[in-house]
């Protein structure tokens, strides 16, 4: 099930006020928890899990986030995470493993070279009334990291065989859109 390891790490420690008045630690869980989700799922397209996600950028970008903005009333912590999610996906890449599906105009994919993320994809807060549980506001998330990962892609460039005789051996590039969390 979706997001079923990122609920079941912050639920919990959220639940047990288990971060005290810890922004940083919360931080720091809530980035851990959310890379280990985004690894454990895959590409939509490729059903290529993700090699690299940039996790300490995402880290501090939710602790300069929260630090400024915890004192102000304006906009919901959905708001606030979506720059975050970004950050982790700026730079990412998949594993480099060759997909099923072959690249256009490619009998086979032999290898992959890189399948760097091109587009961080776009985020959506959905709105959520302000509350004190933590149900509610993890739901939101997930819901809205859910639409997220619809708007992520990025391209596998392999090496290819291609028709002929003798069979040619040449690059290919497959784009990917689209993620889903584990």
């Amino acid at each position: 099930m979706a997001w079923s390891t990122f609920k079941s790490i912050m639920l919990p420690a959220m639940q047990s006020y288990s971060f005290g008045n810890s922004l940083e630690q919360w931080c720091v869980s809530f980035a851990s928890a959310y890379d280990l989700s985004i690894k454990t799922g895959k590409s939509t397209v490729t059903n290529i899990p993700l090699m690299a996600g940039n996790k300490s950028a995402m880290e501090m970008q939710l602790i300069a986030l929260l630090t400024q903005t915890k004192q102000s009333t304006i906009g919901s912590l959905l708001d606030i995470i979506g720059p975050a999610i970004i950050t982790y996906w700026a730079g990412a890449s998949l594993m480099n493993i060759p997909p099923i599906i072959p690249c256009p105009g490619a009998i086979i994919n032999i290898a992959t070279v890189s399948a760097p993320v091109l587009s961080p994809g776009v985020w959506t807060p959905l709105p959520v009334p302000p509350n004190n549980n933590p149900v509610i506001f993890l739901n939101a998330f997930c819901a809205a990291a859910t639409i997220h990962l619809t708007t992520v892609s990025g391209l596998h460039n392999c090496i290819c065989n291609y028709p002929g005789v003798p069979v040619i051996v040449a690059p290919g590039v497959l784009p990917w859109v689209g993620y889903t969390a584990g």
